[in-house]
């Protein structure tokens, strides 16, 4: 289908730059990409990243009532702690230095009213992003001073005595100095009683605390950027085999980071230059009860690193980078301990360095047909390395068609907790001679204008995963003890397709499903909490003007299966959440309010085997209030 020339000149180019570390039209990137905006968080009333995230095709979550999991193409092995999604803050890696997770919940860095735009690459990013992006790199771009320049003040109330503040100032000066500073609290009591079959309810367990702090200070390509999180979760689950109704159980994260970037393109010889070197620093606690007696379960991780990359464009047709990614994690420590009396079960202590080369090529081989090539060598300290390339073949046989035909492998470094961690060999003992999981991927991708408002894209996808890290009863422990291992042999193939309309007016409506078939190579059988079907369905109403929306969102998730020592089955179930939105309706102030699960449904989302019952209710019907006000 060829689009006219008035519709060409009216068609907003999408760029992404998490595709390859620079920019580059979404159309041309070696990569399934979708762009999730500031305005439709709002519009749709989002709360965490995890919700955000999981409007997107072939993505869903699911929470146990202490984390978010954030599942891609039918893969989300419940206890992996998000280890298989790069996420990143400004091109700044998140995942932490311990557990090698992407906090993607309350846990995480940012308000969502900090969020400019989320970049979701989907499909292994190892060739230059390293371990970790075995399906997907998650960019989150944050908002400027310039964006706000002034202060911005926000109160949000909800179900469950669920409060949050936040205050944001920004500004770009006069002389190019641009600056940002925003801190957000939160408090919730959860919900007051939770069932669990064949032990009774948990009453008042459920409550949440956090607060963070996050800013960006710029001039003249000069960016330093860090913020700062803690957050307390009360543990209602009795996980890890604790006291069931019992006060204490919960878990802390604090976690900050600092992080200074400098880039620079020089137009003449057309060279980008992009350099940055950055701190990070994870703390956890667990604290445990077992029969009326203290468990405490702290892991700290700092680490430091740097980067630098080149790009040129060679002649009129090439443009090639190069790159350096240094990483030194100097402390990694966990420990476990009981209180009184006092006796320590764990105390480990390690360190590890990363240096990893990176290349990436783009040929412009026809003014319409692309081929990019990139490959990553990974060296680690203790003797491990690995080699990743991406190959991606992109064709617009016209101006509103783009095909692409993409490859690559990815590769996930075992993490310190898998690798070293017991809890005094009560639930879980260290692993034996773990090995970096890997992952092949073959793409084919549609995507396809209908015009200027209509937008149609379909992926075809199969994966190969060897040596997958999984934690399971060890069947050679007579205790049943979890261990980590090299035990998973996986395939996964499937379709995503989106279908997403845009009127003058506002109207907005994106229809996607995606079609999961996932297997273990071992068993035949599907793997755990893998849905076959994930169907949205987004829907935005312009009410009055520019002004007043109503949005909606319905959204399918199929039934899936507990992990073996279970081995239950999670129902499907169909969840209904609406936002009525205004913006402006007074000068500088905007208001929402939301329900989530307005249908009052009931469901469950499957859990690791720490929890013994499999699976874990879900939030009835909520809802939501917030104000702001710009000034």
């Amino acid at each position: 289908m060829e689009m006219s020339l008035d519709e060409l000149l009216t068609v907003k180019v999408q760029t992404v730059t998490s595709a390859a570390k620079y920019p580059q039209p979404t159309a041309l990137a070696p990569a399934s990409v979708t762009i999730v905006t500031d305005r439709d968080i709002q519009l749709n009333g989002y709360r965490n990243l995890a919700e955000v995230l999981g409007s997107v095709r072939g993505f869903y979550t699911t929470y146990d009532r202490n984390y978010h999991y954030l599942g891609i193409r039918g893969f989300n092995r419940p206890g992996d702690y998000n280890s298989r999604v790069l996420l990143l803050i400004d091109g700044h890696r998140v995942n932490d230095v311990v557990f090698d997770g992407a906090p993607i919940g309350n846990d995480g860095y940012l308000d969502v009213d900090l969020i400019d735009r989320i970049e979701v690459v989907r499909g292994p990013g190892s060739a230059i992003y390293g371990s970790s992006a075995l399906f997907g790199v998650v960019n989150v771009i944050t908002r400027r001073g310039r964006d706000l320049n002034g202060a911005e003040a926000a109160f949000t109330a909800g179900a469950l005595d669920t409060y949050q503040g936040r205050f944001s100032f920004g500004r770009q000066l006069t002389n190019g100095v641009e600056f940002l500073l925003s801190g957000t609290v939160r408090e919730t009591d959860g919900q007051p009683r939770l069932n669990f079959p064949g032990a009774g309810t948990a009453v008042g367990l459920d409550g949440e605390s956090g607060r963070s702090l996050f800013g960006k200070l710029g001039f003249a390509g000069l960016e330093l950027s860090g913020g700062f999180e803690t957050r307390t979760k009360q543990i209602s689950t009795a996980s890890y085999g604790t006291d069931f109704n019992t006060p204490g159980t919960a878990t802390r994260d604090d976690r900050g980071f600092a992080d200074l970037k400098y880039a620079r393109r020089w137009e003449e010889p057309g060279v980008d230059l992009l350099a940055r070197v950055y701190y990070d620093y994870d703390r956890y606690r667990g604290t445990y009860i077992y029969s009326g007696v203290r468990n405490v379960d702290p892991a700290q991780g700092q680490r430091w690193g740097a980067e630098v990359q080149v790009s040129k464009e060679l002649w009129e047709r090439h443009k090639f980078s190069a790159g350096l990614d240094f990483r030194r994690s100097f402390e990694i420590k966990q420990e476990n301990y009981t209180e009184t009396p006092f006796a320590s079960h764990l105390s480990d202590e390690r360190q590890t360095t990363v240096v990893s080369p990176y290349l990436t090529s783009e040929w412009a081989l026809r003014t319409n047909l692309h081929f990019h090539a990139g490959a990553r060598l990974d060296y680690y300290d203790q003797n491990t390395h690995s080699a990743n390339p991406r190959l991606g073949l992109v064709w617009q046989p016209v101006s509103a068609t783009v095909l692409k035909a993409l490859y690559g492998t990815a590769f996930r470094a075992p993490n310190a907790y898998e690798l070293y961690y017991t809890d005094g060999y009560v639930t879980q003992k260290p692993a034996v001679n773990l090995r970096p999981e890997t992952v092949d991927t073959y793409e084919l991708v549609w995507e396809q204008a209908l015009g200027r408002r209509w937008q149609f894209s379909a992926s075809g996808y199969f994966y190969r995963i060897d040596d997958a890290i999984q934690q399971d009863p060890d069947p050679a422990d007579v205790r049943g003890l979890l261990v980590y291992r090299n035990t998973g042999r996986n395939t996964g193939r499937g379709l995503e397709t989106e279908l997403a309309y845009k009127a003058d007016n506002g109207f907005r409506s994106r229809l996607s499903y995606a079609l999961q078939d996932t297997e273990d190579r071992a068993t035949g059988t599907t793997l755990s909490n893998s849905p076959r079907h994930l169907a949205r369905w987004h829907n935005t109403m312009p009410l009055y003007l520019d002004k007043v929306f109503l949005s909606t969102e319905v959204a399918f998730t199929s039934h899936v299966q507990t992990t073996p020592a279970t081995a239950s089955r999670v129902g499907e179930y169909w969840l209904l959440n609406s936002t009525l939105y205004t913006r402006e309706l007074a000068r500088g102030w905007s208001a929402s309010v939301s329900v989530y699960n307005l249908l009052d449904r009931r469901y469950g989302h499957p859990v690791g085997d720490e929890i013994r019952w499999g699976q874990i209710q879900q939030d009835g019907r909520s809802f939501q209030f917030k104000l702001s006000l710009r000034f």
